[in-house]
């Protein structure tokens, strides 16, 4: 799915791809497509966090 999100956006000229992530095996993903990564801190990463903090 990470893959396929990646593609679509390049395939229509997304001129910047940033994945925020946990997750070592989604940021491993996200690298080998090209995209530049933010290690999301856990805070941020639990089902209570809020977007609007995750995007601060």
């Amino acid at each position: 799915m990470i893959a396929l999100s990646i593609n679509f956006a390049n395939e229509n000229h997304v001129d910047k791809i940033v994945v925020s992530t946990d997750d070592a095996f989604i940021k491993e993903i996200a690298l080998k497509y090209g995209t530049e990564v933010i290690d999301r801190p856990m805070v941020l990463a639990s089902n209570y966090s809020s977007t609007i903090d995750t995007l601060k």
